[in-house]
């Protein structure tokens, strides 16, 4: 099975260490969005299969441990999912569950 909490909460991750907020430079409330789109994730709105219900599933335990916030299309929960977001004060727990380190930590080695 493919692992899609993996995959959407590496890419919440890629964008967080390329964004302002990762830097500590933000000035204004931003937020780290993964947008389910038929581009980012053909599968996921393909009828025929099934796999929006594993999407559904993986990305649900995730929300349960507090590292992103799902917002449903519409406000329709379990229906469609609109987006994905990053909890910015939960950012070193998803590195954990990855067990991926951060670009600081990454820099910081080298150095």
């Amino acid at each position: 099975m493919k692992r899609y909490d993996d995959l959407i909460l590496g890419r919440l991750l890629d964008k967080y260490e390329n964004s302002s907020l990762s830097r500590g430079e933000n000035q204004r409330n931003i937020s780290i969005a993964y947008k389910l789109t038929p581009k980012e994730l053909p599968e996921y709105f393909d009828e025929r299969r099934l796999d929006y219900e594993n999407v559904h599933s993986q990305l649900l335990v995730l929300e349960e441990a507090g590292l992103v916030s799902l917002i449903w299309r519409k406000g329709r929960e379990g229906q469609i999912l609109d987006k994905c977001l990053l909890v910015p004060e939960r950012v070193s727990e998803a590195y954990r569950h990855l067990h991926r380190q951060s670009k600081a930590e990454k820099e910081e080695r080298i150095m």
